[in-house]
């Protein structure tokens, strides 16, 4: 479904949560395997830093997602999106509720690679824009 007509008017924003936490990397399997036993937990804290995505007007047919601290964005026709690009869990996203005419821009207020939960934060971000935009669209109600 082309989204460019509802975002030309004005572009939907939402946003998460940075996030930090104690005890993490349990989801390598490599680093839990041998700690199995003592049944290892994680501590998330939410920090008051947020990473925000805007969902603007782009050409019909195709996706663009671009984010403040890489150098490039990529874009690309809305059956040919990467899923193991760098923006790939975003595209992935994006397939899942089959918009184009789109663009994704992600900014944060905590560094790149800064092990602040970026890419989870961000793609919580832009699911919440996502469903804002399904609304916006009359596909469903936003929970």
């Amino acid at each position: 479904m082309s989204v460019k007509k509802i975002l030309q008017p004005q572009a939907i924003e939402a946003s998460a949560p940075c996030r930090i936490d104690s005890g993490g990397t349990w989801d390598i399997k490599a680093l839990a395997l041998p700690l199995q036993r003592i049944e290892p937990v994680t501590l998330n804290m939410a920090l008051n830093l947020r990473t925000r995505v805007s969902l603007s007007p782009f050409r019909n047919g195709w996706v663009r997602v671009s984010s403040e601290g890489f150098p490039r964005g990529e874009e690309y026709p809305l059956d040919s999106v990467p899923f193991t690009s760098p923006f790939g869990l975003f595209f992935a996203a994006v397939s899942h509720f089959a918009f184009h005419g789109l663009q994704v821009h992600i900014r944060s207020d905590s560094p790149v690679r800064s092990a602040l939960g970026g890419s989870s934060t961000a793609l919580i971000a832009l699911l919440k824009a996502l469903s804002k935009l399904s609304v916006a669209a009359g596909m469903k109600k936003s929970s």
